[in-house]
């Protein structure tokens, strides 16, 4: 049959379609049928077309890949009529060959036709069944329907084309044989409404800054069918100009300004002036401009900056920026003058056209508020030092002026008289003390006493005191050293410094310890000062004679390791000492011995027996032949003194002793005095 229309079949059903081929469009998979279905088609036709001689309609089935594969066709040879039906043949799956070469039963039915005037496939077909028979694949089955194809649809989304940014733009599209159309964008720009062939397309800013917007219009089929249709056109987006003078900003009367403009999509820039400057250049982004007298007399001008436009956009781009001129500063310090360095000195500065104002010191003095003209400045110890400070008021530019303006004033700094009456000291009693006193810008100078003492000179600075009696019992006197000012300062200094008196140590007591030691028991014996001295810091100790034995002392303590070899009597004194001498005790005396073989019995005509020895502790002591008194001690074998007994009758003497308490062990037992000393062992057991 003939048709008039042509269709564009969309990109998505390229591959469905097909050229005109020799013999037969449709090719089914079988070699031979296998349990075949018949596909009786009372009525085929194309949008109310009937299909004629030479068309083509093939059955269809989804193999397990997902492909659609052709399971009989038939070639038509002239309209399908009333009461004339046309059977197709249909092919099961042989089970027994390796590939699917047959419907699965089951599976739906599909249609395609092969408009063979056109060349063109049509894969959009909806069968109508009549009722009680097969409307799926059923093998020795039949199906009963008419066919209705349905031509793709077509779209075409006009000439590529270009617009201003800032204009937007009316698209001519068109379309056929479809249920709907819409228009999409590469973009980010927006349609009016994107379902009208004429939309009108607004680019955004990812458009406008690529240039270019890629819109495609879609063209859906009608439904059942799926087969769409689309088209694209290229918008070409031409930035509008923009212009960019810069922020407003300001330069010192002496200065040019280096603009710094930004334009975008423009074929040219101009600079101009609402005053009387200059540029170096005004077509250029960055030109300088150099004020006029005029600018300067009106505090600046209006500088403004022209994008000319590219085709197609039609409308320059302006802006403007303030350039403000600023004058510069001025100061001046105020005359000079003179203080005492006592006094703080109030300022009179004055200044103009500044942003802000600081004092400054070539010395160390400090001012009450550096940023005010009539600061306060108060000298400090180098000023003081060197008599003189320059103070320096500075004007700062106001911004944008770099050169700050300043002015500087001599401050004559008169010195305090200075006076030092020297450390503080200590002497001893009976001592005068030479002091070593210091001063420096003075009149006259003089010392004072806190006490009875006297100076031998009063008016000089290393007078010489002498200590009265009562500093001395004080402990200590204040001197003062006063020194009086020089013109114009009238402040004097004074200083003071404490005398401070020590005494010798108080006598020492005597040394406590062993007066009567047999060094065959103790050859060691340990001395000590009882209490502590007054006054004393520390000791020195003396053992005489030398050969007695080796003393070493340690503060109130000392210890004699006694000579073996020695007998007879020594001395113990100790020296209390501090910063001002040592004062010596009283010397103990000791009377040293070696009781290693001393016999029991002597030639003295003494005769001393002890009976029971050895003993429970109770035992007598028989002495015969005393001529005069003595004395009896017993001592332990550590040197320890346990019983003392004074004999003073003529003649024999019997002493009955009861130590039972005492621990067994070897004691000795010492009768003595001026010409005799016997030593005898007694044992208790």
């Amino acid at each position: 049959m003939k048709r008039i229309q042509r269709f564009i079949v969309a990109l998505s059903l390229a591959l469905l379609s097909s050229v005109p081929l020799s013999g037969q469009h449709f090719v089914p998979v079988y070699q031979s049928l296998y349990q075949p279905m018949n596909i009786i088609v009372n009525g085929a036709t194309i949008a109310g077309v009937d299909l004629e001689a030479g068309d083509e309609i093939g059955i269809f089935d989804t193999d397990i890949s997902g492909n659609e594969i052709c399971v009989g066709s038939i070639v038509l040879t002239g309209p399908i009529t009333v009461g004339n039906p046309l059977p197709i043949v249909a092919s099961t799956d042989d089970p027994l060959t390796t590939e699917q070469d047959g419907f699965i039963v089951g599976n739906t039915i599909l249609y395609r036709f092969w408009d063979n005037s056109l060349s063109i496939e049509l894969i959009c077909i909806t069968p109508s069944y009549e009722t009680s028979f097969d409307e799926v694949f059923t093998s020795l089955g039949t199906a009963l329907c008419g066919l209705e194809g349905i031509y793709s649809p077509t779209a075409d989304a006009g000439a590529d084309d270009e617009s201003c940014s800032d204009t937007p733009y009316t698209l001519s599209g068109s379309a056929t044989n479809q249920e709907s159309i819409l228009w999409v964008t590469s973009g980010d720009g927006t349609f009016d409404d994107a379902t009208s062939l004429t939309a009108t397309y607004t680019p955004g800013s990812s458009d406008i800054g690529s240039g270019i917007a890629t819109l495609t219009l879609n063209a859906y089929a009608v439904s059942p069918c799926g087969d769409d249709a689309s088209d694209f056109m290229v918008l070409l987006v031409q930035g509008a100009p923009t212009a960019d003078a810069g922020a407003d900003d300001d330069i010192c009367e002496d200065a040019s300004y280096t603009l710094s403009g930004i334009a975008t999509n423009h074929d040219a820039v101009l600079w101009t002036s609402s005053g009387d400057g200059t540029f170096d250049d005004a077509t250029l982004l960055n030109a300088t401009y150099t004020p006029g007298s005029g600018d300067i007399s009106g505090g600046g001008a209006t500088l403004s900056l022209t994008a000319t436009a590219i085709l197609p956009c039609g409308t320059d781009a302006v802006d403007d920026m303030v350039l403000s001129i600023q004058t510069l500063p001025t100061a001046n310090a105020g005359a000079n003058a003179n203080i005492c360095e006592n006094v703080s000195y109030t300022l009179s500065g004055s200044a103009t056209d500044y942003a802000s104002i600081l004092w400054t010191s070539d010395g160390d003095g400090s001012f009450d508020d550096a940023t005010l003209l009539n600061a306060t400045y108060t000298p400090g110890t180098d000023d003081i030092s060197t008599g003189v400070a320059i103070l320096t008021l500075t004007a700062s530019a106001m911004s944008p002026c770099g050169v700050d303006a300043s002015d500087d004033m001599v401050l004559t700094v008169q010195n305090l008289p200075f006076a030092s009456a020297g450390p503080d000291e200590t002497i001893c009693e009976g001592q005068t003390h030479t002091l070593v006193a210091s001063a420096s810008n003075y009149s006259t100078l003089s010392w004072t006493t806190a006490g009875d003492g006297t100076f031998d000179n009063a008016s000089i600075l290393n007078a010489t005191y002498t200590p009265g009696t009562g500093d001395l019992s004080n402990g200590s006197v204040d001197l003062t050293l006063s020194a009086s000012a020089v013109s114009p300062c009238g402040t004097g200094m004074i200083d003071v410094m404490t005398l401070s008196f020590e005494y010798l140590p108080s006598t020492p007591a005597t040394p406590s310890g062993p007066t009567d030691v047999d060094i065959h028991i103790t050859p060691t014996s340990i001395y000590e000062v009882v209490p502590t001295t007054p006054g004393a810091i520390t000791y020195d100790w003396t053992l005489s004679p030398l050969d007695a034995g080796n003393l070493v002392s340690s503060g109130v303590t000392a210890t004699v390791t006694w000579n073996a070899a020695y007998h007879g009597f020594a001395y113990v004194k100790v020296y209390a000492v501090n910063a001002c001498g040592s004062v010596v005790s009283d010397s103990l005396e000791i009377f040293v011995y070696n009781s290693v073989g001393v016999p029991g019995h002597v030639n003295s005509g003494l005769s001393v027996n002890i009976m029971p020895n050895p003993n429970n502790g109770h035992f007598r002591v028989n002495i015969e032949g005393v001529e005069s008194e003595l004395n009896l001690a017993l001592f332990g074998s550590d040197g320890s003194l346990i019983e003392t007994r004074l004999i003073n009758n003529t003649g024999t003497n019997n002493m009955e002793f009861s130590l039972e308490d005492l621990p067994n062990g070897l004691y000795f037992i010492r009768i003595y005095n001026e010409k005799i000393n016997l030593l005898n062992k007694v044992i208790i057991q």
